[in-house]
């Protein structure tokens, strides 16, 4: 497909396009042919900027925000597993409120 400038929808196509670096040098040479040389130099700060910096921090971000989740994740134990463990702690309570020795004097 042809990309152009002529409204924005296509604009951000053009450009989105050019970030993931699928093809760009298609949409410069268009572009620079259309508009002259300094077309060729909005393209290369826009590879330089956002392709490798602004697209790699996104990333960055992102695996950080789900190794971030993955740390925060605790295994629980399940239900029964709690009330198992509450029903013992409260016979060992009982038991051994129960089982005092008593002194005799």
């Amino acid at each position: 497909g042809q990309l152009s400038f002529s409204n924005i929808f296509w604009s951000t196509l053009a450009i989105f396009q050019t970030s993931t670096l699928e093809g760009w040098t298609d949409i410069t040479y268009r572009a620079t042919e259309a508009g002259g040389f300094y077309f060729a130099g909005f393209f290369i700060i826009v590879v330089f900027l956002v392709a490798l910096f602004v697209v790699n921090l996104i990333l960055g971000i992102i695996s950080d925000s789900m190794l971030q989740t993955n740390y925060d994740k605790k295994p629980k134990p399940p239900y029964l597993l709690e009330k198992i463990k509450r029903f013992f702690r409260f016979l060992y309570l009982k038991i051994s409120m129960t089982c005092k020795p008593k002194v005799f004097i």
